[in-house]
């Protein structure tokens, strides 16, 4: 977390590629406690401390081996997450320098804006390649930015996307060479910290808070329909799969 002036950097880091982790959650959580009810902080800027991934989704070596009541309590937690940085008062611009995947597409959809580095950075929602479901509120995520004639390609497909092409999709706003994405990235969000903040902020209500309250009660009602899948045999295979070849390249 870096203060410069009236904004904010949260920088995600971690030993997993930044993958999202029980830790993960708590620390942004306590990080948006501070900054909603700090009235001198404008805005956060989302970066990443890893130069090439800006989130590559749950920490599968994390949540590999827990059972459903723990599964459970872990996704409230990221359900939470995705929504309060949805609906935060205050604006959000990502830096995306790196890959952004799955849960860490979630949380980037999730800003105002997004800066994408313009090679060498995917970003989309890859669930379905491995068998894994994500929660019901990143659907409406997902129709609140992606554009109509991609979501079968990223929901049902799995398909990342880069370049102009994440732009057109939708899942990203501009493109910034290597080294630039997070100097466009401030540029855009002194942008929005230059108008008027309780304006901004009711705007921002006015703009997101129905897709908020539909992600929060369509969260809580299916819930128990995403562990049905994720702990199904099938499903539980892959995602030990992919976390032991995980385990197996760190060796």
């Amino acid at each position: 977390m870096e203060r410069d002036g009236a904004t904010v950097t949260l920088r995600l880091a971690g030993p997993h590629g930044n993958a999202v982790s029980s830790e993960l959650i708590r620390d942004l959580g306590l990080a948006f406690d501070g900054i909603e009810a700090d009235p001198d902080i404008q805005g956060i800027l989302l970066a990443s401390a890893h130069p090439r991934i800006f989130c590559p989704g749950l920490d599968l070596l994390e949540v590999a081996p827990l059972d459903r009541a723990g599964m459970k309590a872990f996704m409230a937690g990221f359900t939470a997450l995705y929504r309060r940085l949805f609906a935060f008062p205050k604006p959000v611009v990502a830096a995306v320098a790196g890959h952004a995947i799955a849960g860490g597409c979630v949380i980037a959809l999730s800003a105002d804006h997004r800066v994408l580095r313009d090679e060498g950075a995917m970003i989309g929602l890859n669930e379905v390649r491995i068998g894994v479901p994500f929660p019901w509120g990143v659907t409406v995520l997902l129709r609140h930015t992606a554009r109509p004639a991609v979501l079968a390609q990223a929901v049902m497909l799995g398909r990342n996307f880069a370049g102009r092409e994440a732009v057109e999709a939708g899942l990203a706003q501009e493109l910034a060479p290597a080294g630039q994405v997070e100097t466009l990235a401030r540029e855009r969000l002194a942008e929005f910290t230059s108008k008027e903040p309780a304006a901004l902020a009711a705007l921002k209500g006015f703009l997101r808070g129905e897709a908020a309250r539909s992600m929060a009660e369509g969260d809580a009602r299916h819930m128990d329909d995403f562990l049905d899948v994720w702990f199904s045999p099938s499903t539980r295979r892959l995602v030990k799969d992919a976390a032991r070849s995980l385990v197996d390249r760190k060796c």
